[in-house]
């Protein structure tokens, strides 16, 4: 069996998603709404991304550029690289659950109670 290799530590709430960028690089979202970009070669992180609410869902583009839904309504598109928002929507008046999905067609896909949404 394989043993722990090493650790990330900088979450102060649950881990609800981890997401590959790239073969060094991943991002992790938690409860208080916090995403980290972790460099794996460097154990260390390079950006901290704040949400005002619970991630839900977390998705990574071919192009590293993340997605982020919130509890609070907004799919947030970040570059990776520098934590700067590419694009900001606000879904307040969508209503039900939501999941967020990413495939390589660069397709972005929101479910919600009765519909699904693509950005």
């Amino acid at each position: 069996s394989r043993g722990l290799e090493f650790g990330l530590t900088g979450h102060v709430e649950c881990i609800l998603s981890i997401k590959k960028i790239n073969r060094t690089h991943i991002a992790s979202s938690d409860r208080h709404g916090l995403i980290i970009v972790w460099n794996l070669e460097t154990k260390q992180n390079l950006d901290l991304i704040q949400h005002s609410a619970q991630v839900v869902s977390l998705e990574c583009m071919k192009n590293g550029t993340l997605i982020s839904l919130s509890s609070d309504k907004r799919l947030i598109f970040w570059d990776s690289r520098n934590g700067n928002i590419q694009e900001n929507f606000n879904l307040e008046n969508e209503n039900g659950t939501h999941l967020l999905l990413y495939n390589n067609d660069n397709n972005v896909a929101i479910n919600f109670k009765l519909a699904i949404r693509f950005f």
